[in-house]
Order: structure tokens, then C-alpha cells, then sequence
């Protein structure tokens, strides 16, 4: 695990959960650890610790996504109120790149993926992705084993013939021409590193201790209008005297 034991164990003693150190997987971020946070200094170094060590570590145990958002007033946009961003170790393990098929919402047909070849498939320019010249299979993508023509073009590199220059391909974009994509491997989330946002110092939230609650301009101008005496106080100090 990326938190120590004892890091873990003075935590938790913090936020007065040291009772719960072999349920955390139970411990609710939103509901437990968050408000208990928020209640105190959020500008507290040692609390602000203890919160991230408590996250990550929920992170490890509930399989969250290393980029989880938590929701909480005033959050930070940086670090979606994690308070940090995870690094996690290169995974080894890959899988072919499949190919996707979708429509979006203009209707149009979108290819992603290259079932595993590393080069770009998309729709045959030749018959629209069809498959089909009229009734006759179109001979521009058809498979040659089979007879079917799959409606799709593989934009793989080609020789120089008959007079042709040749083809370099087109890289498939999801994998990058590789033809494989890491696999996601269930389980530890294998942290490398864990980077404090910088814009909020850790805490997640963009409240501070003593945040002007009004701009400086309208902060000159009360002023401005507090030294002026207004009409009416005169005339109430004159009738004093």
C-alpha cells in the first residue's frame, strides 16, 4: 500500500476513526472523513495530511478512480477536491485495440480502434461503408477469403506498383500504431506518486481564513463613504451643541 500503517493509524486517530482501521474500506469519503475535515481548520497542515493519507488510502482499498471528485463546497478545480493528483506505476499487461463502432449525435459514423493491426480503420470511401456497389460487393474492402466486403478500409502502408508512389498508412490514434492498449488491472492501484494541488495547498477547497468577502473597489469606495458626513449627522451635531 502507497500509506504506511503508521500513517494510516495517526489519521485515523485525528479524525477519531482509529476504531474503524481495519474497515476502511467501509469509510465513506463523502459522509465520514469529508465532513469531519471540514469542520476544523482546512488550513491546518496536519489536518490537511491526515485528510489526503485517508483518501488515498480509500482509493487503494475501494478501487476508486485515481482522478475520484469529491464534492464539497468551494471545491477546488484543480484536484476536483481531492486535495492531490495520483501517479500510478506503468501497467505491463495490454490488450488488442478493439474496434469501436458508434454514431453520434449528427448521425455520423465513428471508428475508433484497429482490432489489433495498429493502423486506422475507417469508414470504405468507396462504398460508404456499405459493403455494397449497388448489389455487387464492393471489391475495394472485401475479404478475400470470405467474399463479404466489410464496409471498412484499413489505411495500411502499400508498395510503390504500377507507377503508384505507395502508401505510408495512417497510425491508428487510440493506440497509437502499437495495436495494443493497457489493460486495466483490477485490484491494488499500484500508486507511484502523489502530487499536492498547488492551487489549494492540499485541502481541496478554495476557502481561506480572512478571504475579503468584497472586491478592493468597493472596499475604497466604502471607505471613501464612511470619511464623507453625510448632511443629516451635521444638522444632529448642531442641535447638540
Amino acid at each position: 500500500m502507497f500509506i504506511e500503517m503508521e500513517s494510516l493509524r495517526s489519521s485515523l486517530e485525528e479524525y477519531n476513526l482509529f476504531n474503524n482501521i481495519f474497515s476502511v474500506k467501509n469509510l465513506d469519503i463523502q459522509k465520514v472523513i469529508m465532513p469531519r475535515f471540514l469542520k476544523g481548520d482546512v488550513t491546518d497542515p496536519k489536518r490537511i495530511e491526515a485528510k489526503n493519507n485517508l483518501l488515498i488510502h480509500c482509493c487503494e482499498i475501494q478501487k476508486l478512480s485515481p482522478n475520484f471528485e469529491v464534492n464539497i463546497r468551494n471545491q477546488c478545480t484543480a484536484c476536483n477536491g481531492r486535495g492531490f493528483d495520483l501517479v500510478l506505476f506503468d501497467v505491463t499487461d495490454t490488450i488488442p485495440c478493439k474496434l469501436v463502432i458508434t454514431i453520434n449525435e449528427n448521425g455520423k459514423t465513428i471508428y475508433s480502434g484497429c482490432n489489433g493491426t495498429g493502423w486506422k480503420i475507417d469508414a470504405c470511401i468507396k462504398c460508404n461503408g456499405t459493403g455494397k456497389i449497388g448489389e455487387i460487393p464492393c471489391p475495394t474492402c472485401i475479404n478475400h477469403k470470405t467474399g463479404i466486403s466489410r464496409g471498412t478500409y484499413q489505411f495500411h502502408p502499400t508498395l510503390p506498383r504500377d507507377g503508384n508512389k505507395g502508401f505510408a498508412g495512417k497510425k491508428c490514434l487510440v493506440c497509437k500504431g502499437t495495436g495494443k492498449l493497457k489493460k486495466i488491472v483490477q485490484g491494488s492501484l499500484n500508486i507511484k506518486e502523489a502530487h499536492i494541488c498547488k492551487k489549494c495547498s492540499g485541502s481541496g477547497t478554495t476557502t481561506k481564513i480572512g478571504t475579503a468577502v468584497i472586491d478592493h473597489q468597493l472596499g475604497e469606495l466604502l471607505k471613501m463613504k464612511c470619511k464623507t458626513p453625510s448632511k443629516k449627522l451635521d444638522i444632529l451635531n448642531s442641535s447638540n451643541c
